[in-house]
């Protein structure tokens, strides 16, 4: 008897610690959107957030200890992205897949011109290691795989093998004036710069909600772009645990976004909590046949929380409440669980 009630005294403290780091992670995002929402321009917003070190530090620890102790093993997010990126598409023939069809097809008539500008058009697959950009990794989840090469970067990195990087005010500069190429990155000082079409993989995993105005969304993505070379990935990951219908048109607007940029869909997975998406860097706009042309693609980047009502409980308190239903703080807590333990 003594024993279970031991054990339930154990599983109570588990429950309610999980809750409390939850709850920072919550809040964090919650009080950004809020901000945003009562007109506040969110740049400014994002300002004041990178500021306050200790919010951040906090929120950062919790996401640490959430990922690598409160929940059990559960690795989907990077497995699909190494099935993705190494074992299907550089690997598997996927990239050949798609050159030959672009050949084909005739769809982007410069398109031979520009495979000679990187390193993989000749024979695919990928005779090299995979250079992967793990934008908000947390703690490098990807360090320990042989095929690839992880520069992992995060605003407040809980690990020290991650870069401390704003990604919405990074530089994007070219290979010969990037002294981040020429320095391999030293880890002690801030990433300012990014050399452009050098990525064979950009991840962006659990990271575009923490934003809260879809521009800065796009501010992401348009990065990305001018980071990969020619026929490299963008890897998105968001979070949803309704059926696969529920959000399919706000899918849909990110694929149409996307387009404009230049990236093609060419990978999506619905899982149990997680939208999996994987867009190939092409040259020039994406046209997606039956479509109109889209006049702010950046306002298609939008999330279920966008459209919450935000109240605040207590004035001069940092406690935010958000009208929704039960349901959507369980996807707030089932999201959280796709983060990877330490290997």
């Amino acid at each position: 008897m003594a024993c279970s009630e031991n054990d339930d005294i154990s599983q109570f403290a588990i429950k309610r610690e999980h809750h409390r780091l939850v709850q920072i992670i919550r809040n964090v995002h919650e009080h950004l959107r809020y901000a945003y929402k009562q007109g506040h321009d969110a740049d400014d917003v994002w300002k004041a957030h990178c500021s306050n070190l200790s919010e951040r530090q906090e929120y950062a620890q919790a996401m640490q200890k959430l990922a690598t102790t409160m929940w059990a093993r559960n690795n989907t997010r990077i497995e699909w992205c190494l099935e993705a990126c190494s074992r299907s598409y550089f690997s598997g023939g996927g990239l050949e897949y798609w050159i030959k069809k672009d050949a084909k097809d005739k769809k982007t008539p410069s398109f031979s011109t520009s495979c000679d500008t990187f390193n993989f058009t000749v024979v695919p697959p990928l005779k090299e290691n995979i250079l992967l950009l793990d934008v908000g990794s947390c703690y490098n989840p990807f360090r320990c795989f042989k095929e690839i090469v992880p520069i992992a970067i995060d605003l407040t990195p809980a690990t020290p093998d991650v870069y401390t990087c704003d990604f919405l005010k990074v530089s994007v500069v070219t290979q010969e004036d990037s002294r981040w190429w020429q320095n391999q990155l030293i880890s002690t000082e801030e990433v300012k710069e990014l050399p452009g079409n050098t990525f064979h993989v950009v991840i962006l995993s659990l990271v575009l909600e923490y934003l809260p105005a879809p521009h800065q969304r796009w501010t992401f993505c348009t990065k990305a772009y001018q980071l990969l070379q020619y026929n490299g990935l963008l890897l998105i990951i968001t979070p949803d645990s309704k059926h696969q219908n529920k959000n399919a048109l706000m899918i849909k607007n990110w694929k149409r976004a996307l387009a404009t940029l230049g990236f093609q869909r060419i990978l999506y997975e619905k899982q149990t909590h997680l939208h999996c998406m994987g867009f190939r860097k092409v040259e020039g706009p994406v046209i997606l046949k039956g479509l109109p042309p889209v006049d702010d693609p950046a306002q298609l980047l939008y999330i279920p929380q966008d459209l919450h009502n935000y109240n605040i409980l207590n004035a001069g308190e940092k406690n935010i409440a958000v009208e929704r239903k039960e349901d959507e703080d369980n996807e707030i807590s089932a999201s959280f669980l796709e983060l990877p333990f330490e290997a």
